[in-house]
């Protein structure tokens, strides 16, 4: 549950943090682009952080299954979604800002997500009696 806190908070904070000076700044547009953009990547993190969680009580094989698998949930999830919408929606048809803003949550969400990840592996110790 934490991880998923976490994840949502924090997308939400630079969500907030990037959106409302944009929309100040460049027009109300961008913040609706942020907003949809902050979504879809959040529900895809949130899918592979799932994914993880579930395979990685398992074997090591598992584990790495559950990375690819989750690479792979995430990068449909989002390509996906950035191509529905940027040709079949109108408000979003020619819109690359739509696209910078999702490429930016992409990389905001896939850095949280290794963190989230890493942080649960347990860092190996030295044996005592061996000298490094």
């Amino acid at each position: 549950m934490r991880p998923i806190l976490l994840m949502t908070g924090v997308t939400a904070l630079v969500l907030f943090v990037l959106a409302i000076p944009a929309r100040h700044a460049i027009g109300d547009e961008q913040a609706v682009f942020a907003t949809v953009a902050a979504a879809i990547c959040l529900l895809a993190a949130l899918g592979t952080l799932l994914i993880s969680a579930r395979l990685g009580k398992t074997s090591p094989q598992a584990q790495l299954y559950g990375v690819l698998v989750g690479s792979l949930v995430r990068m449909g999830i989002v390509l996906s979604a950035a191509i529905i919408l940027y040709r079949s929606v109108a408000y979003f048809q020619g819109q690359d800002a739509f696209l910078y803003w999702l490429l930016l949550f992409y990389l905001v969400t896939l850095a949280l997500e290794k963190l989230i990840l890493l942080g649960k592996r347990a860092v190996p110790t030295s044996s005592p009696g061996v000298s490094s």
